[in-house]
């Protein structure tokens, strides 16, 4: 941030944003206060071990689908996969042999 007030060109957040925000928020509210309702009423079910076994497998395959496709995503950035996709966007690249350029 620098003394004149200025804070590089942040602008703060709109009313759009701040309205999504508040929609969050309550409906983290209202699933947090479900959960109790549940948890002290005793309103949740019994799940039997094969019950807690396909849910164990299923969150795991999820969680290594989802981080495999974000390291595919991530590797595929910084290896120029992603710049041969999409040939109308050029891209120059420094070339040792061209010396007329500054």
């Amino acid at each position: 941030m620098t003394e004149g007030g200025s804070d590089g060109g942040n602008r703060g957040l709109g009313k759009g944003e701040w309205a999504l925000f508040g929609l969050l928020g309550v409906l983290l509210l209202a699933s947090i206060v479900g959960f109790w309702a549940a948890l002290t009423h005793g309103q949740i079910p019994h799940i039997s071990v094969h019950g807690w076994i396909a849910m164990s497998i299923g969150i795991l395959f999820s969680l290594l689908i989802g981080c495999g496709l974000m390291w595919l995503s991530f590797y595929s950035a910084r290896h120029g996969f992603d710049d041969r996709a999409d040939p109308g966007r050029l891209r120059t690249r420094p070339n040792a042999d061209n010396q007329d350029s500054p």
